[in-house]
This record gives structure tokens, sequence and C-alpha cells, in this order.
């Protein structure tokens, strides 16, 4: 059974395999063998078609790693586009003639003026050359050495989430297969913006050959004059030449579009959307910006009004979500609130309901509840961060998360250490003093309350923090509650 499933898969993916290769031979062979108007007319409207399904795809695109053929592409459609450039200066040249098409989009731009539609043509040229392509070369290019200096940090990562245990051997395998194909992606589309930029210059150039000759051949050869063959030349060039040029200019807008793509799991129209019209008050701004404009003297009152009339809608639109998403997240809160008391309630309760086991937990009493709050640049989360990555970079050793809760059944100031539940090691800690360690036959000329130091077990003790100063003064090693802890 599992042999007749896969044996189709296997003959589609030959299929497509030859259909590709045949496609390649016939751009290859298009380039030498003439063409009918009739088929050059279908292959420019196949042209035309594959541009747009470029474009959409990269609009709908949530990831590079789903396009990651796109290079490949650039390639096949810049060769597409040449070999197309080449049969249609060869029908132009021989019989003054380029199909339908051609024709259509000649009499569509420049009707009856032929130096209207030269400027279109040349603004297009430019907007591609200039903006568009220059652009993505750049970005490709700064995109692929960015890429490439992440990598090594991203397969440390890779291998240290699969060391902790927060995802598998697969999981993994894949990840760092989806890093290389990002990689080799970007590298690639260095390369392949190249051809999008060459064959823009190929294509004026072409657009040049193609009036100059045609008019020398048809007026020293067949007789015509200089103007009639001006203007006949004249509009099949410039049809020839924007036929070629906007599906050049969508893809290389796909390009644009594929390469300026920050890592997210949206669609560009999924992200679009909400970044730019969910903020209320820009829409409000921008509403009544658009009103002060309606009454400028001159201007059109009632378009600005459309345009201020829909900004203010979006305004009230996105302000609506707004109250819904504040709405939720207290929601949120107060079920995350109450889901903590519930905790707290079990650790007070610890004999009749179990709770799961952390590999490595540090309890505290009450008192001692503002070292864990994250808020403060000094609480003993931090700390615990730099310990983990100290042995990671030393030892070789990757701690796994170590959970920091409280337990209502300690004292106010005390703390435990567990290992898999057992207690490790139990102290106390004294949040409004200072912990000073005994010197060995010397006198302390201080008051506290006498303690041992909980590494080394060493008699210390602990006093007021108005008297470190003068302890560091006399020469005493004096180290804060927090510090003693770690």
């Amino acid at each position: 059974m599992a042999t007749h499933t896969q044996q189709p898969s296997k003959k589609r993916t030959t299929m497509m395999d030859m259909s590709v290769s045949i496609f390649v031979v016939l751009i290859m062979a298009m380039i030498v063998i003439p063409l009918p108007a009739t088929i050059l007319d279908f292959l420019l409207i196949i042209n035309i078609a594959l541009s747009f399904t470029i474009l959409l795809l990269t609009l709908f695109t949530k990831s590079v790693l789903e396009f990651s053929s796109f290079p490949t592409i650039l390639l096949i459609t810049t060769m597409f586009r040449l070999g197309l450039n080449i049969s249609s200066t060869r029908l132009i040249l021989t019989k003054g003639n380029a199909g339908t098409v051609i024709d259509t989009f000649a009499n569509l731009v420049t009707g009856n003026n032929i130096v209207v539609g030269a400027v279109i043509f040349l603004i297009i040229f430019i907007i591609q050359m200039i903006v568009v392509t220059s652009g993505s070369s750049r970005v490709s290019e700064v995109s692929a050495r960015f890429t490439l200096d992440a990598m090594p940090g991203k397969q440390m990562s890779i291998d240290s989430d699969l060391a902790s245990g927060l995802i598998t051997e697969d999981q993994a395998k894949k990840r760092r297969n989806d890093l290389e194909r990002e990689t080799q992606f970007y590298g690639a589309m260095d390369g392949a913006s190249k051809f999008v930029k060459g064959d823009a210059t190929a294509s004026i150039i072409i657009t040049a050959v193609n009036l100059v000759g045609g008019i020398l051949i048809f007026s020293l050869q067949n007789g015509m004059g200089i103007m009639e063959a001006l203007e006949r030349f004249g509009k099949l060039t410039i049809g020839d030449g924007l036929v070629s040029q906007i599906p050049s200019l969508l893809i290389s807008i796909a390009s644009g579009i594929l390469v300026t793509r920050s890592g997210n799991s949206k669609s560009f129209g999924s992200s679009l959307i909400p970044e730019l019209f969910s903020t209320a008050k820009v829409m409000f701004l921008l509403s009544g910006i658009m009103l002060v404009f309606a009454f400028v003297p001159g201007f059109p009152f009632f378009l600005f009004l459309i345009v201020a009339v829909g900004a203010g809608t979006a305004g009230y639109l996105a302000l609506q979500t707004e109250k819904k998403v504040f709405e939720q997240t207290v929601a949120e809160e107060q079920a995350q609130l109450a889901a903590n008391r519930v905790e707290r309630d079990r650790d007070t309760n610890d004999a009749i309901v179990p709770h799961q086991i952390d590999p490595i937990s540090i309890e505290i009493g009450y008192g001692l509840i503002s070292i864990a709050d994250d808020s403060k640049d000094e609480n003993i989360m931090n700390h615990v961060l730099i310990i983990r990555k100290q042995f990671a970079q030393e030892l070789g050793i990757l701690l796994g998360p170590i959970r920091i809760r409280d337990n209502l059944q300690l004292g106010s100031n005390e703390y435990v250490i567990k290992i898999k539940g057992n207690i490790q090691a139990k102290s106390e800690l004294y949040m409004d003093k200072e912990l000073l360690l005994m010197p060995e036959g010397e006198e302390v000329p201080f008051k506290g309350i006498a303690a041992k130091e909980p590494s080394f077990g060493l008699d210390a003790l602990w006093i007021e923090s108005n008297d470190k100063e003068l302890a560091d003064l006399h020469g005493f090693t004096v180290v804060d509650p927090l510090t003693v802890l770690v």
C-alpha cells in the first residue's frame, strides 16, 4: 500500500522536473529560432502572468523559506524575458511587426504622441533601476552578511535549547536545516539580484537597437520615409520595451518585498494592515490633519473630507479594539493572580496536595519576597541567569531552569535550596542588614546577630547597613544579603 501511494508522488516529481527542463531548453531555443507573431503574443502573456504570480506569492509568503527557490526563478525569468526581447527584435527588424500584444501596449501608452510614450518608458526604467533594483540589491547584500554573522549564535541557541530539553532532536535538526537554508537563500539573493539589474540595462539597450535599427533598415532598404519609420518603429520600440519592462518591474518589486520581510509568522498583508492602521491616536490625528487641508482654499474639499472621515472611522475601530485587548489583558492578569493564589495555597498544604517537583528550586519566606522582584535591577533571577551562563561557559554544563517561589511555612527571613524536592541548604537573610565575616582571633567593634556564613560555614555577624562603610574602613569583609544567597 505504501508503494502504491509513493509511486504517483515520484511520477509527479519526475513530470515537474521534466517540465522545468523543457521550459529552460525552449528558452535557449527561442533565442535562435524565429517565432511567429502569434506564438510571441502567447509567450508575452505567459511572461506577464508569471510575473504577477511571483509578486502575489511574495505578498502571501510568511517566511523566505517558503519561497527558497526565488533566486533561481530570478535567473530563469530573466533569461525568458531576454529570449522574448530577442524574438520581438527579430520580428520588428525583419517584418516591422511584433504581434498584437506589443502593438496594443504601444497604442495604449503612446496614443498619438510618441514623445509621451518614450517619457513613460524612461520613467519606468528609472524607477526600476535607481529605486527598486538598487534598494533590493543593497538589502540582499546586507541581509546575507548579517545572516552569516548571526549563524554561530543561532546554532548555539539551538544546541542550548536541545541540551535543556526545550526541543527534541528532530526539532533541533529541523531548526538547523532551516537556518542553513535561510543563510543560503540570502547568499543566493545577493548574487541573483544582479540578474534583475542586468536585465533592466539590457532592456534599454535592446530598445535603442530596435529604434535605430528599424529606422535605418526600413528607410534605407525599403524606401520608407524617415518620419514614417520613426513614427512606426518608435511605437513598436516603446511597446516592446514596456511589455518587457513591466514584468521586470513586478519581479523587482517582488524581490524587494521578499528580502525586506522581517522574521514573523504572518504574510505581508496580515502584518502590514494591523501595524499601519491599528493605532487609534495616529488615525485621529490623521483625520484632523486631513480635515484642516479640506478647508484650505483651492484644495478639493470633498476628497479631503472623505479621507478624514475614513481615517476617523479607522481610529474609532482601532480604539474599540484597544479597549477589548485591554479588557482581555486585565482578565488574564486576574486569572494569573488567582492561579498564583492557588499555587501559594498548595505550597502551604504540601502534605495534602502534592505539587510538581522541580530539579532545582529556591523557596523564600515572605520577608524575602523583594529579592524576587523583577522590576528591580538587583534581583535573584538576574543573578541566577548569570550563574547559569557561567556554568555553561566555564564547565560546559547547562543548568535547567531554577524555580523561585515563596513558602509561607518558612520563617520571615528563612530560605531553603532544594534539589528534586529535597532540602540541601537552609539559612536566613536579613534584607536591612549586611553580613560581616568574623576574622579569627579578632574582636569586632559592632553589634549584630550571630550567624554562620552559608557557603563555607564561617562565623559571621549580621550588622546594620549603616555600619557597612565603617566596617570597610576597618578592613572587614562585608557582603550584602543577595550576594550571600547567590
